[in-house]
């Protein structure tokens, strides 16, 4: 087993979702084109074929016939390409400029092998402009400009492969642990009235997908794994780590 910590975002098919759903249902095809959109940004080069058997690959045997042909993955993509083309920088108002100037440098070092993936698209850049007043500190002086992105860059991604569900950023964004030091967050959290984020451009993710039932307990505790990507992107954040890093 492959343990990747520093991973761009892979795709977790929830399977118990999946089949908590009829036989048939819409809901089952939804699932999955969300996971063939996300394998389209995440690999922007590959259309048709080779997209479809990216899909198939990581899909239980029993859920591959719910994948559509090329041609209507290839009607998703357009679809989503125009609703989310690239951001013309030169419309920006000279106050939001310096701040989206900076998220576009840490983009294009987080992608730098990955040249497809620079441009900033519109989608991410109405995000940016709320996150910018939420998280009011531009210049990141409180909060890491990079841990900035990454909660941008996740409202940005659930949005782009049509996932609706973002309480737990939501949640994030209006408690602002950075303000009092987590203590109302942690009060919140401990009290089962939000949960902790989803933050999948920092999560460790595994080659096994079976491989979290029976071994959650030997992943590295945060006390020993202190500059882990999670651990420091979540210690920026003022969420509480210890209790969160898993």
């Amino acid at each position: 087993m492959t343990i990747n910590r520093h991973s761009i975002e892979f795709p977790i098919f929830d399977r118990e979702t999946f089949n908590s759903f009829p036989v048939g249902s819409v809901k089952r095809y939804e699932m999955i084109k969300e996971l063939t959109l996300h394998f389209s940004m995440l690999f922007p080069k590959e259309k048709g074929t080779l997209l479809r058997r990216r899909v198939l690959d990581v899909l239980p045997d029993d859920c591959k016939k719910y994948i559509r042909g090329e041609k209507q993955i290839g009607r998703w993509i357009n679809e989503e390409f125009e609703r989310n083309g690239l951001f013309d920088i030169s419309k920006l108002s000279s106050e939001l400029l310096p701040y989206i100037r900076k998220l576009q440098l840490i983009q294009n070092a987080v992608f730098s092998t990955n040249p497809e993936r620079r441009p900033i698209r519109n989608m991410f850049v109405e995000h940016a402009k709320r996150c910018m007043y939420q998280f009011n500190d531009p210049h990141g002086t409180v909060v890491d400009l990079y841990a900035q992105w990454v909660v941008i860059h996740e409202y940005y991604t659930r949005q782009r492969i049509g996932k609706e569900t973002t309480k737990d950023l939501d949640d994030l964004m209006d408690y602002c642990p950075w303000e009092d030091d987590g203590v109302t967050y942690k009060t919140a959290w401990i009290n089962k009235k939000t949960s902790v984020p989803i933050l999948t451009m920092i999560m460790p993710t595994y080659d096994d997908p079976g491989w979290e039932l029976g071994n959650k307990n030997k992943i590295l505790p945060v006390l020993l794994d202190i500059e882990g990507l999670v651990a420091v992107i979540f210690a920026q954040l003022r969420v509480p780590v210890y209790s969160a890093y898993w």
